[in-house]
């Protein structure tokens, strides 16, 4: 099961050697910090900027020319009316939240999902066919069948891991990055085969 895996993962893994963790909490410290000065106030340019090249990293091409129409006051107006949004249940304010930031040119549901998992690791994950597979289960070895994901797909997954996020006193965000790094492992051990006199990794 996933839950046995991401145990036993954060039990041995070190996160600390990590370039991928590294970068992540750098960015989960800064985050924090300009939440704590800044309360329920929307991003900075920088911050958003840091937060779609961390998310998108070797494709932010795809989404380039959108976000080239988004401006300063636009960034900041938005995602603070996205981070003020309360609702007693939390499926609902996660979904308008994310409805939300999808409105910003550019802005999908995995950079809206990226948004909120910065400012709200606690309960916010980012969805990822890796991540998905994982739950699911899924042979790592094949193409995932699902490589784009609607808002009710996302409120499934974060259904899914949050109570065990709060079973196991976590953060929902450090559970989204151990989901995909299980998934990475099981591919990287599932990858390597005997061929004749040579081991074989698999695209």
């Amino acid at each position: 099961m996933w839950q046995s895996r991401v145990r036993e993962f954060l039990e041995q893994y070190n996160l600390d050697s990590d370039a991928d963790w590294q970068e992540t909490a750098a960015l989960k410290t800064d985050m924090a910090e300009y939440r704590r000065k800044r309360p329920q106030e929307g991003l900075t340019r920088t911050l958003f900027d840091r937060i779609v090249i961390w998310k998108l990293r070797g494709q932010i091409h795809r989404t380039a020319g959108h976000l080239e129409h988004l401006n300063d006051k636009m960034i900041y107006e938005v995602t603070g009316a996205a981070i003020r949004l309360e609702h007693l249940d939390l499926e609902v304010s996660s979904r308008v939240r994310t409805q939300v930031l999808q409105g910003l040119p550019g802005v999908g549901l995995g950079v809206a999902a990226a948004i909120l998992t910065m400012y709200f690791p606690e309960s916010f994950g980012i969805i990822d066919f890796r991540c998905w597979d994982e739950i699911h289960e899924s042979d790592p070895e094949f193409r995932s069948a699902e490589t784009s994901f609607s808002i009710s797909q996302y409120l499934t997954y974060l259904a899914t891991i949050r109570p065990f996020a709060q079973a196991s006193g976590l953060e929902v965000q450090m559970v989204d990055f151990a989901l995909w790094k299980t998934w990475e492992l099981r591919r990287a051990r599932r990858a390597v085969r005997w061929s004749g006199n040579a081991w074989l990794a698999r695209p």
